[in-house]
């Protein structure tokens, strides 16, 4: 996992590219930042040459998976459930938390001093779809981020129909 900095003499923009499959937002961050100068943090943590929206790291035989998004907490059991087992039989322990709050720590602290960050993202805006991996296994694809994943709607249950005060606590 890495935390890149791109910095150029100019204006104090500064962005946050968290998600490292988001890459028309990154360049076109970089196109700013190239043009008018200022700051920006991105997140580079795919290892198998994929570019992966959350981050997976592995720890005593276990595979733990977050979203980069959720991690600016100072609340340990909002921290600790926003990360997943993404394989193997661990469980999420104080040392994993420990873990990414350090990460989190790391890039407040690159962050903290400008008085506006601008966070880059992207979505493909597609509707969920049934694909076809190989001849016989099929796929259901959710649909893409939209401006819709952000608007409380009572109708459903899951974490994409919490609204930020629902998600984010002190």
């Amino acid at each position: 996992m890495t935390i890149k900095i791109i910095s150029k003499q100019g204006q104090n923009l500064v962005f946050a590219h968290v998600h490292e499959n988001e890459s028309a937002s990154l360049a076109a961050g970089i196109a700013i930042i190239e043009k008018y100068g200022g700051k920006l943090l991105t997140l580079e943590h795919s290892t198998d040459g994929t570019k992966n929206r959350n981050i997976t790291f592995n720890l005593h035989g276990t595979t733990y998976q977050f979203d980069p998004n959720r991690i600016y907490t100072h609340n340990d059991a909002v921290l600790s459930n926003s990360i997943k087992v993404a394989r193997g039989k661990g469980a999420v322990t104080a040392e994993v938390s420990n873990i990414v709050k350090n990460l989190s720590t790391q890039i407040w602290d690159e962050l903290k001093s400008s008085t506006q960050i601008i966070a880059l993202h992207n979505n493909k805006n597609l509707p969920a779809s049934y694909k076809t991996k190989w001849i016989f296994w099929k796929h259901i694809e959710p649909e893409s981020y939209s401006i819709k994943s952000y608007i409380k709607s009572h109708d459903q249950s899951s974490d994409s129909n919490k609204s930020c005060s629902d998600i984010y606590q002190s």
